[in-house]
């Protein structure tokens, strides 16, 4: 894939290049803007040539087209970069979106790392000196209007995440390369650009690793946003030599700054949650003493003798023998005493699990076979 491309209008096609690019064609007027933008690494595409291009580079494995700040197609006489996987961003956009996409995967990678909690010092930062010229070059006349703009401030703001433990997280795979391979899964399933983002970035890479082998407790990670590329300014210049665009001289060192305080559970606290989570999937009767607990705890607000209720339990247990093939030995017992039944629900208030399910069944119910 380039690195840096730009695609230029059918209108510069008039003849075949002298300097002998064979997919390039242009009039000699722009000879030397094709042979600068070149010697500067950008590759050349002319409008004629975007469908074929784009089938061409089509991401086969996951049949998704390259996309050109979000969109699907690009726009002409635009600087583009690619960052990775899909994305190509134009010069403008390309440090605010890497920014994005770097903020978004780090949350995401904490959520599945065991953060309990996430302050954000955002601060926007603008010194700048900045000197654009709009070069309009129609008939070999031109026209240039020239604005120069200096530019100092900054402001703060904090913003604060915080994580529960109702999910499952990967801290504690076997080693680090399953844990990626379960990353990579759970990444993919919302966009195939994150993982390969997370491939080309060694600041999330290390802080992964970090977390997964030395379970670090808190961590401090720091991104910022620099515009300043002269490649970029290269190219600009060069457009608006020859009337196709704006020259923008910016000295802007950072725009924007962020720094994330990152604060994990501790290991026992997510051990015990990732098991109970483990459980939880294998058991049923372990997911419905949760719902048990919960529904006591909120009734106990409105009426405080109330003992909580079995009867999604007790249903469970029915069908836990017909799935055993003892139900008949259940009824049979059910039938021996009216009250036999009330007192299998009263048990259904201590079952934790499949073990406590088998354990009182075997207690009331002679010859029962589980």
């Amino acid at each position: 894939m380039f690195q840096y491309i730009i695609f230029l209008p059918n209108s510069l096609v008039l003849k075949n290049c002298i300097l002998g690019y064979s997919n390039i064609f242009c009039c000699s007027k722009y000879v030397n803007l094709i042979e600068a933008l070149t010697k500067n690494g950008i590759e050349i595409k002319k409008e004629s040539d975007i469908n074929d291009w784009l089938d061409e580079n089509m991401n086969s494995e996951y049949n998704e087209n390259l996309t050109f700040d979000y969109e699907n197609r690009p726009e002409l006489n635009k600087l583009y970069i690619y960052l990775c996987g899909t994305l190509y961003f134009s010069a403008e956009n390309y440090t605010r979106y890497r920014l994005n996409l770097e903020k978004d995967l780090l949350l995401l990678i904490c959520g599945n790392l065991g953060a309990k909690e996430i302050s954000v010092e955002e601060q926007r930062l603008n010194r700048e000196e900045h000197s654009a010229k709009l070069n309009l070059n129609v008939e070999n006349v031109n026209t240039e209007i020239e604005n120069t703009k200096m530019n100092e401030d900054s402001s703060k703001n904090e913003l604060k995440e915080t994580y529960s433990l109702d999910t499952k997280t990967l801290l504690f795979e076997k080693d680090r390369d399953t844990f990626e391979t379960e990353l990579f899964k759970k990444l993919q399933s919302i966009s195939i650009n994150y993982k390969e983002y997370y491939n080309i970035c060694s600041k999330l890479k290390i802080f992964a690793c970090k977390r997964f082998d030395l379970r670090m407790n808190t961590y401090s990670y720091h991104l910022e946003q620099e515009s300043k590329n002269e490649k970029i300014r290269t190219a600009k210049l060069l457009l608006s030599n020859y009337g196709l665009g704006i020259s923008d001289t910016n000295n802007t060192i950072v725009n924007f700054s962020y720094n994330y305080n990152i604060v994990f559970y501790n290991n026992d606290e997510l051990f015990f949650y990732n098991k109970l989570i483990d459980d939880t999937k294998k058991d049923i009767f372990v997911k419905l003493r949760r719902e048990y607990v919960i529904n006591k705890k909120m009734n106990l607000r409105t009426d405080l003798n109330w003992g909580g209720d079995s009867t999604e339990i007790l249903k469970e247990v029915e069908e836990y023998t017909k799935r055993k093939n003892t139900f008949n030995e259940l009824e049979k017992w059910y039938n021996e005493d009216s009250k036999n039944r009330g007192e299998l629900e009263e048990k259904c208030h201590y079952i934790k699990n499949e073990i406590d399910t088998i354990k009182y069944l075997k207690m009331l119910v002679s010859n029962i076979k589980l």
